[in-house]
């Protein structure tokens, strides 16, 4: 599964074409499999969500 989420944000992150995925991540059908399920029944958008809450939390305790 963390194969299948570093594939996700590698192409987010990189812009990278799905189809031109280097050879140590998931592959195109596995990793798409998962984000449009994820993405169709709000667990990406979740995701997110609790990924930003955490980020913007560290943000402020920082200052």
């Amino acid at each position: 599964m963390r194969l299948v989420f570093n594939t996700i944000f590698y192409v987010n992150k990189t812009g990278c074409q799905w189809a031109m995925l280097p050879q140590d991540l998931a592959t195109r059908s596995t990793a798409l499999v998962y984000f449009n399920a994820w993405k169709k029944d709000g667990t990406w958008q979740k995701l997110l969500e609790t990924l930003r809450r955490q980020v913007r939390t560290e943000a402020v305790g920082q200052d």
